[in-house]
């Protein structure tokens, strides 16, 4: 009965170690198809992310001159909006002058017509 016992027991291992052989051999088949999956997938995610960052570099680099040209911009309209300001003070000025050459000159054609009508 012990020889029996040992006789099943030694069969029962070599049959289950190769059983377990053939399906960890597929296991590990199918973990390699999927490791070599994955490290495609990886290539390509990472091809994906230099493309994306090369993106975001030129499209910061579009940014930045952008900023340069609206700060460029805003210097600008700052020097015309102190020109204007300078222009429309000079108008109200000379608007000034003109009504008060206006005053002196109706005054000096009632003294003109005074003087004629003696």
């Amino acid at each position: 009965m012990k020889k029996l016992f040992v006789t099943v027991s030694a069969s029962a291992l070599l049959g289950f170690g190769t059983f377990a052989s053939s399906v960890s051999a597929e296991t590990n088949s199918d973990l390699q198809t999927k490791q070599n999956d994955i490290k495609s997938e990886r290539s390509e995610v990472q091809s994906n992310l230099t493309d994306a960052e090369k993106q975001i570099t030129t499209v910061l680099y579009d940014l930045k001159d952008l900023d340069k040209k609206i700060d460029n911009a805003s210097d600008a309209l700052k020097e015309n909006n102190k020109k204007l300001t300078s222009v429309k003070d000079g108008i109200a000025k000379n608007e000034k002058e003109i009504k008060s050459l206006e005053k002196n000159i109706a005054k000096l054609e009632i003294e003109l017509k005074n003087v004629l009508n003696y």
